[in-house]
């Protein structure tokens, strides 16, 4: 998001393009998830529709803001209508944490921010109405929903103390679109995976490796899911197959 308009434009056609092509040559090992170029609405819902309907891309992966702005703004809201019309999953992933400034340190940009953003993201596409006004969006968070999981109960009072700014857009509190939502496995603990299962179902948490980054499980994902001894074998078995074979409509494969 970087980029000026007409050169992100050329950036996602390109890079949609050669994720289609590696996709054609090894059908049976990838699937691919497009980029838009948010920075022009118009041209992000053309290309949305060109990847999914020419290209037969699966679904689509954007970052947690646009040049500091929220996903919930008006400005986006034409493409998450495409998105829930074409009824593909779109994955956010975490970019330039807000208060990065501050955390230069130990690499807390990624080890917080990262994290942070996240949670940052799920609160604005659900406080502003997003996911109220699109029920049928298949929203994937990366990094296990970061700090949203763990903080819910804290946006729920929000939600009932602070009714004038946290009520406007949506009629539920924040915890009731939880099971709108998907998570990768990505928390690095045991427990903190366990947890996340209970509130949402193993069967709306995926596989997630980080990769190419420093930050994927040393193991590898699968392994450290395997290995987690507070999961029984069928939440495992959902975890690192079931639930990205339903998101991604992968079920004859």
């Amino acid at each position: 998001y970087w980029a000026e308009a007409g050169a992100a434009r050329e950036l996602a056609a390109s890079m949609n393009e050669s994720i289609a092509q590696r996709v054609k040559e090894h059908p049976n090992r990838f699937v691919g998830l497009a980029t838009v170029p948010l920075q022009d609405i118009d041209a992000s819902v053309q290309e949305a529709k060109r990847a999914i309907d020419e290209l037969g891309l699966h679904g689509f992966q954007i970052g947690s803001n646009v040049g500091g702005k929220n996903l919930n703004h008006p400005d986006y809201h034409p493409f998450f209508a495409t998105v829930a019309e074409l009824n593909v999953p779109l994955f956010i992933h975490p970019y330039i944490p807000a208060g990065e400034e501050r955390m230069q340190e130990y690499y807390l940009h990624n080890l917080i921010g990262m994290v942070a953003e996240t949670g940052l993201a799920i609160a604005s596409v659900i406080y502003g109405g997003v996911l109220e006004k699109w029920p049928n969006l298949q929203i994937i968070f990366a990094h296990a929903g970061g700090v949203f999981p763990y903080i819910v109960g804290r946006m729920d009072h929000g939600y009932k103390v602070r009714t004038k700014e946290c009520t406007e857009a949506i009629p539920h509190p924040p915890s009731h679109y939880m099971k709108q939502v998907y998570f990768d496995c990505m928390s690095f603990n045991d427990r903190a995976l366990r947890y996340l299962v209970d509130m949402v179902g193993a069967d709306h948490v995926l596989l997630g490796s980080d990769y190419p980054f420093d930050m994927g499980p040393i193991g590898g994902p699968a392994a450290e899911v395997q290995a987690n001894p507070y999961l029984n074998g069928a939440e495992k078995e959902q975890i690192c197959g079931g639930t990205a074979k339903m998101l991604f409509d992968l079920l004859e494969r």
